[in-house]
């Protein structure tokens, strides 16, 4: 951070920072808060790869997540559209739980409440 502050101070315009916001999300932070930097782009590159793995990449998941966060504009990291892709799973069925539930108690509701203008129609009283 120091040094960004004094290239900066120096005049640059442009400057290239290398980095990985998954293992470094508060110097993410801190570019955005301190420098008021964006990423412009987001271009994944393998850092490691271990000897006789044979590297496919229609199969690396990270693939997947990055033609995801270009095609929606998200300038998300991997971990945040795992995250994304999660949340999102838990919270359908979260939602489909709930629909099944209300609607029964709903269907409940109205058969009982049918039963009970059956009754009052019959001259039954309350």
């Amino acid at each position: 951070m120091d040094e960004l502050q004094a290239a900066f101070k120096e005049g640059c315009s442009k400057v290239a920072i290398f980095y990985g916001s998954g293992h470094l999300p508060d110097m993410d932070r801190r570019l955005r808060e301190q420098f008021c930097l964006v990423p412009t782009g987001i271009n994944w590159r393998t850092a490691w790869a271990i000897k006789g793995r044979k590297f496919n990449p229609a199969d690396d998941f990270s693939v997947i997540l990055s033609a995801l966060a270009k095609a929606s504009g998200w300038p998300l990291n991997r971990y945040q559209t795992s995250a994304l892709v999660l949340l999102s799973a838990i919270l359908a069925v979260d939602l489909w739980f709930w629909e099944l539930f209300l609607g029964a108690c709903n269907e409940y509701i109205d058969q009982t409440l049918a039963f009970i203008v059956g009754l009052l129609d019959k001259g039954w009283s309350l």
